[in-house]
């Protein structure tokens, strides 16, 4: 019996980590999709009421395309309905304030801030750099070189540079 529970206990322990996973993964696919729309200037139109058809068309999209983003924006509560009546979307009032910069806090650090901790942990688990040697000429030592591919980790480390309000 005590053998049956602790299977059971197990299996419970496995299903809430299984959750915690997916829950990390529907978070990671909103981040992604919120860079897209911001880097294709999407959430710039919903800052004003917008049909999915109207979106399509200014942004060069299928109408079908342009319905689903704006479904997945609205169930992750970036945009609502303009109102009960309209079939036209804007930004939910805390991500228009974001998109505005309300306040000096503005979207697009929000979200490098985000990609910038997202590279740390990519690169804390990728494998080190490789370094090439230098061949010198004869007589001198060969002395260490630069990186032969900048890796995802110094790219970071850029983009954490330039970061405001990172140190």
């Amino acid at each position: 019996m005590d053998e049956r529970l602790e299977e059971l206990g197990a299996l419970q322990a496995a299903f809430a980590g299984r959750a915690r996973i997916q829950q990390w993964a529907r978070g990671a696919e909103l981040l992604a999709l919120l860079q897209a729309a911001s880097d294709t200037k999407a959430l710039g139109l919903l800052t004003r009421p917008i049909t999915a058809e109207a979106l399509a068309t200014v942004s060069d999209i299928t109408t079908d395309r342009a319905r689903r983003i704006i479904e997945v924006l609205q169930a992750a509560g970036v945009v609502r309905k303009a109102d009960d009546s309209s079939p036209a979307y804007v930004l939910s009032p805390e991500f228009g304030a974001l998109h505005a910069g309300a306040s000096g806090v503005e979207l697009a650090t929000v979200l490098e801030a985000s990609n910038a901790a997202l590279g740390r942990v990519h690169s804390a688990f990728s494998p080190p750099q490789r370094v090439r040697l230098g061949v010198g000429r004869a007589g001198h030592r060969p002395r260490l070189g630069r990186p032969a591919h900048p890796g995802r980790a110094q790219h970071v480390r850029d983009g954490l540079r330039r970061t405001p309000g990172l140190p």
